[in-house]
């Protein structure tokens, strides 16, 4: 049987997270970011005086079923994406089309991937950059803390 973890907040947040795959402990409470990583993103949205319930939060991949690299493998030049890696961005990119969040927020390098086609997540930190979703949506660094390296996309002209 597959376990997907399902997104949580409200689709009209004004934030959206978006996390790479869930660990065993998202699996077990069927909610993303509750295991270590999600403690290290509570403590950063704290920093910044967000609180996690004003955040709508997903995940490129829903499932444990097969690691990240069967799905997306960012080690190849270019990176592969497996069909079933595909499906997993489509199905985000029609999530987020469906969310009204002024800010995207990949959490890792393949979120950055899937969302905008860019790999290395720390390269982007403090840039600017058009996301090619469905219209104006931008990226840029929100790091709370120099150990974490998340990167926001900012939709403020919305999409065409």
């Amino acid at each position: 049987m597959i376990i997907q973890v399902p997104p949580t907040g409200s689709p009209n947040s004004a934030i959206a997270l978006v996390g790479e795959q869930p660990g065993k402990y998202e699996i077990i409470q069927k909610k993303p970011f509750v295991g270590p990583a999600g403690r290290q993103l509570d403590e950063c949205l704290n920093a910044a005086g967000i609180s996690r319930h004003e955040c709508y939060i997903t995940n490129v991949i829903k499932d444990l079923m097969h690691p990240l690299a069967y799905y997306i493998d960012l080690s190849k030049r270019p990176p592969r994406v497996s069909p079933a890696g595909q499906e997993c961005i489509d199905f985000l990119k029609e999530e987020l089309e469906k969310c009204s969040a002024n800010v995207i927020v990949p959490t890792g390098n393949i979120a950055l991937f899937a969302i905008c086609g860019l790999v290395g997540i720390t390269k982007y930190r403090g840039s600017v950059l058009h996301l090619p979703l469905s219209g104006a949506v931008h990226v840029s660094s929100t790091s709370a803390r120099p150990s974490s390296s998340p990167t926001a996309c900012d939709r403020s002209g919305g999409f065409a």
